[in-house]
């Protein structure tokens, strides 16, 4: 299901907020069960990762996120999947 512009930013808005409170743990646990869910739901991955990219460091799970959805769009041999992951990793 496409997530509409109010839903994306929601997520935006939400994420931001919990890292500029230092809540690394929450939003882990977000990644953590985002991880499988809807693959096919590119912009809610890629909000995900857009958001979460400065603190990549200290998300333990944000590298597993990552990976898999670079792995879908692998699998379902997605054109643009080297434009739309760049920056992210």
């Amino acid at each position: 299901m496409k997530l509409t512009e109010y839903e994306l930013d929601s997520i935006f808005d939400y994420i931001d907020y919990l890292l500029r409170k230092g809540k690394f743990k929450t939003v882990d646990a977000i990644l953590d069960a985002e991880y499988d869910s809807d693959l096919d739901n590119i912009d809610e991955k890629l909000a995900y990762l857009t958001i979460t990219a400065a603190a990549s460091s200290k998300l333990k799970n944000r590298a597993k996120f990552y990976v898999n959805f670079e792995n879908h769009l692998i699998d379902t041999e997605n054109p643009e999947k080297d434009k739309l992951l760049i920056g992210l990793k």
